[in-house]
């Protein structure tokens, strides 16, 4: 290969290209044949034939490396040579707002497209209003049937509606374009995506709130929903409950319902506003010196509820802190139907003044004379809550850091208190101002009272009779009584004993001399009445009784009467006496009655009879 050695230089390739592109040409030979003399010639016996044998494996290697990497690419569709887009006809579109994408189909392939289709993928949010061509629109899969797509031909559909989804969250509207190639039954799809951000929407959400809030209180906050879109809005809730730290009480609203901590409007006309009021209470850690109150309304497009454009308002913490705490005037205890002084003791430990304070005390009503608290004290009663404001004691008025306030409280127990071995606690709270958020109102719960124990009511009753309630009888002799003739009663003693167990009772009463012991006596508990002719006193004791419970002591009284108590009702019993050691609060304790006569006052069918000595 003579001619490529000469023609295959530099000079031939400026001077006689032809010829050099011959020589290139041509160059696989040759390399082969300088191959074939260094490799095979007089180096094997079948030389030419291994030289033929291995050349026809390299052509097959180079075959099928060819073939294979013709199989991988070749593409017998004609996507490559079919557009299509989807565009929106608006640059800025807000969650509500109207909207349109126009979606544009160009056949540029040399082959008929037959049986082609649109298929539209919308967010669960978008609502159709027109689709245009609308002979060929099918609403319920959202799919466009075109005609046959000629080589060069193109066209466009459009389609528009209300676009309802999340604000500043990424949303796709897709195209898919099938068709089939004339002649062939395999479809081909080609898909494009148009991506649309909300910027806002049609739902303005606005809080008024101040830019400073406490740590622990509560402020007035006011939320105000308006529909700046062009269709009504429906089924608009807005959660309240937000977080243990910041969450709206005692709501008012224009429209709408609020249940569990929800607010919901059944329907927004476009251009309306609607509104809630009511206090942001804050539990903010003291670590914290900022906050966010997110608030986000949702409505209802689809069946799918959607979250609108979330109002985050930054606030400010401050941090007033107070210690309350509250002693009685002594450690002992107190007896029904008596009065005992609580101290209560306010101190300031933050760094800033808290002004026009309240202390708040929440009253036990089932223990406490809650109308009596009113009389006894300067302040305010409403339900079972006393309040004592800056109006009622002057040191409430300010109360400056690490400084301190006394409110006294006088707290009146009931005669009879319901319960066994009962206390009673007071966890009074305080509600003030702060300087540095004057539309705030700091709250603070107090640290509880000690117990303070409340003894035992016992109550001592006396009276006689001559019949029972049944009718009876009971005495004996004439009734009314008569000069000279003896009339018998009998005598009823009740010791009721109320809330704690009481020890070594003792009961006393002396019978008058013209009086007669007759000895018949009876007892609900314990030993038998005693009596003692020389001091004329009837006695009984018992080791125990305990709490609601009563012992019942009954004697006949034999009555002589005399002409001088003609036309009276004589003393049948007197200095009657009852003693007792309360073991709850350590007290003794002492019931008197000064006496009981033969006038038989509880005694219906004895005064018919007559009960006046004739």
């Amino acid at each position: 290969m003579q001619f490529v050695t000469h023609h295959l230089t530099k000079h031939h390739l400026f001077h006689a290209p032809h010829k050099w592109f011959m020589a290139l040409l041509i160059s696989p030979l040759h390399a082969a044949e300088i191959h074939y003399k260094r490799k095979y010639h007089l180096t094997f016996a079948h030389a030419k034939k291994l030289f033929v044998f291995d050349m026809a494996l390299l052509a097959s290697v180079v075959f099928l490396t060819a073939a294979t990497l013709f199989w991988y690419t070749y593409d017998p569709t004609v996507l490559e040579l079919v557009s299509v887009s989807i565009t929106s006809s608006e640059e800025r579109i807000a969650s509500g707002d109207y909207a349109t994408y126009e979606i544009t189909y160009t056949n540029h392939s040399d082959v008929l497209l037959t049986e082609a289709h649109i298929t539209l993928m919308l967010p669960e949010g978008f609502e159709v209003d027109t689709a245009e061509p609308q002979a060929i629109y099918e609403p319920k899969w959202h799919i466009f049937t075109l005609p046959n797509i000629p080589p060069g031909g193109n066209g466009t559909t459009h389609i528009s509606g209300w676009f309802y989804d999340v604000p500043h969250q990424e949303n796709a509207i897709t195209a898919h374009f099938s068709y089939i190639q004339d002649g062939d039954v395999q479809r081909e799809v080609k898909a494009r995506r148009a991506l649309t951000t909300l910027r806002g929407s049609v739902l303005e959400t606005a809080v008024t709130l101040p830019s400073h809030i406490l740590g622990s209180g509560s402020t007035p906050i006011t939320i105000s929903l308006t529909n700046a879109g062009e269709r009504p809005l429906y089924s608009i809730k807005v959660p309240l409950a937000g977080n243990t730290e910041l969450h709206i009480q005692s709501p008012s609203i224009t429209a709408g319902t609020i249940t569990d901590q929800l607010w919901t409007i059944p329907e927004l006309a476009p251009g309306d506003t609607l509104s809630l009021s009511g206090s942001l209470v804050s539990s903010v850690p003291p670590s914290k010196q900022q906050i966010s109150l997110n608030i986000t309304p949702t409505i209802d497009v689809n069946n799918k509820t959607i979250p609108q454009q979330t109002q985050s308002t930054a606030l400010q913490v401050a941090h007033p802190s107070a210690v309350i705490t509250t002693e009685w005037s002594d450690t002992a205890g107190v007896s029904p139907g008596t009065s005992k002084e609580a101290i209560i003791t306010v101190v300031n430990t933050g760094d800033t003044s808290l002004t026009n304070v309240s202390v708040i005390i929440p009253l036990p009503a089932e223990m406490v004379h809650i109308a009596a608290v009113q009389s006894q004290n300067n302040g305010s009663l409403s339900g079972q809550t006393f309040t004592v404001s800056h109006a009622h004691n002057a040191a409430l008025r300010e109360i400056a850091p690490q400084q301190e306030a006394i409110v006294r409280v006088s707290i009146p127990i009931r005669s009879i208190p319901t319960g066994t071995d009962l206390t009673v606690a007071l966890t009074p709270r305080i509600s003030a101002s702060v300087s540095s958020v004057p539309d705030a109102t700091f709250t603070q719960q107090g640290v509880t009272s000690p117990p303070l124990k409340i003894g035992t009511q016992l109550s001592l009753s006396a009276s006689t009779r001559y019949y029972t309630d049944e009718g009876d009888q009971l005495g004996r002799g004439p009734l009314p009584p008569q000069v000279g003739k003896e009339t018998k009663y009998w005598a009823i003693i009740e010791i009721a004993n109320s809330s704690s167990n009481i020890q070594n009772l003792s009961f006393q009463a002396t019978l008058p001399s013209y009086v007669s012991w007759t000895g018949k006596t009876s007892v609900s508990t314990g030993a038998d009445v005693q009596y003692n002719p020389a001091t004329h006193q009837m006695t009984w004791s018992h080791n125990s009784l305990a709490a609601h419970q009563t012992a019942g002591i009954y004697a006949e009284l034999s009555l002589t009467p005399t002409a001088d108590q003609r036309g009276s009702t004589p003393l049948l019993l007197q200095n009657i006496t009852v003693t007792a050691n309360d073991t709850f609060i350590g007290i003794p304790l002492t019931r008197t009655v000064s006496s009981v006569d033969a006038s038989l006052k509880n005694d219906t069918k004895a005064q018919q009879s007559g009960v006046i000595v004739q």
